[in-house]
């Protein structure tokens, strides 16, 4: 639904005594309480357009209906302006799942621009976030800050001026940030706890084939269970993929699993391309922290029988002829 825009512009009053700064501007009340009250009323799957100009606010913005689209001109065309802000902490706080924001401002608020908490399936696209007073500590400290959400994509976002990091992302999962800008805050694209973008980021220099065939069997889809949601992709089982192909899922042991995990360890070999480093966190894992705990250790040729049967084809050529020659010599059962 396209907001009417008001039959007058509320123009800003500027005080001209001697020693007096600028008055903050004249908020669009019209506009606001029109914009507001969809925000509140909006039901799942509606677009709520933002007509082009700058618009004056004065008070934070909400939406906990999920579902929404808020659409503006472009960035440089549908501003929301909050220099006058006399309540609430962000520019806008969204806590709701299947939302998109695109084509619009967030501009002077006071405290972060945009706030989206807890939901799934967020689009931030071509949004701009700016305080046009320079960098100052007493801007806001984020631009564009999704928490505790899940398959976020923020892309073509320009985010100036914010008292810490532009774009901030933090205790999510599956988040996508491309095709972005960040200038003039304190840091520019700071992401935190977030598993799917950490390994993107960690495999795509190192493995990129690995990382593609992990992304190519968790993607994430909408809510008709059939269209994929773009470059998003399920974070937690692509860490449980890449734990049991390095076989590193061991980590913590009571009485009852000591010897589970060690059947695991000798009847699960590493994987071909396992490299020299892998094969001796193995080793290391199984001395320090299950061999010492079973009840019949091992000691001796049985424990080196273990760690030579461990070593994966692409690293046990040069012991293949000593673990022959033992063999021979009997030294194994």
């Amino acid at each position: 639904m396209r907001l009417a825009a008001p039959s007058f512009i509320a123009l800003s009053l500027l005080l001209t005594a001697c020693g007096e700064g600028e008055a903050p501007p004249v908020a669009n009340l019209d506009f606001q309480k029109q914009l507001q009250t969809q925000l509140i009323k909006a039901k799942p799957g509606e677009v709520i357009e933002i007509p082009a100009g700058t618009w004056q606010l004065d008070r934070s913005l909400s939406l906990k209906v999920s579902g929404v689209t808020l659409r503006g001109a472009g960035m440089d065309q549908s501003i929301l302006n909050f220099k006058g802000q006399k309540s609430g902490a962000e520019g806008l706080l969204v806590n709701a799942s299947d939302f998109t924001i695109e084509d619009l401002a967030l501009e002077d608020t006071k405290g972060d621009a945009l706030k989206v908490v807890g939901g799934q399936n967020i689009i931030i696209r071509r949004v701009r976030t700016e305080w046009t007073n320079g960098p100052a500590t007493e801007n806001g400290a984020y631009g564009i800050y999704p928490v505790q959400t899940e398959n976020v994509l923020i892309d073509g976002v320009v985010a100036i001026g914010a008292s810490d990091a532009g774009i901030y992302v933090g205790q999510s999962r599956n988040v996508v940030v491309r095709n972005s800008r960040a200038e003039r805050n304190v840091a520019g694209i700071e992401i935190e706890n977030t598993i799917a973008a950490k390994l993107a980021k960690a495999l795509r220099p190192r493995a990129p084939l690995l990382l593609a065939k992990l992304q190519t069997a968790h993607p994430v889809f909408r809510a008709d269970g059939v269209t994929k949601i773009p470059n998003t992709f399920k974070g937690i089982g692509m860490w449980g993929d890449l734990e049991v192909s390095r076989d590193v899922d061991v980590s913590e042991y009571d009485e009852k699993r000591y010897q589970a995990a060690y059947e695991k360890m000798r009847d699960t070999p590493l994987h071909e391309n396992c490299s020299p480093s892998e094969f001796s966190k193995r080793v290391n894992t199984f001395t320090t922290h299950v061999n010492p705990y079973l009840e019949v250790k091992l000691e001796g040729e049985r424990l080196a029988k273990f760690i030579l049967n461990s070593l994966p084809d692409a690293i046990a050529s040069d012991v293949r002829a000593l673990k022959r020659e033992l063999e021979k010599s009997k030294k194994f059962d």
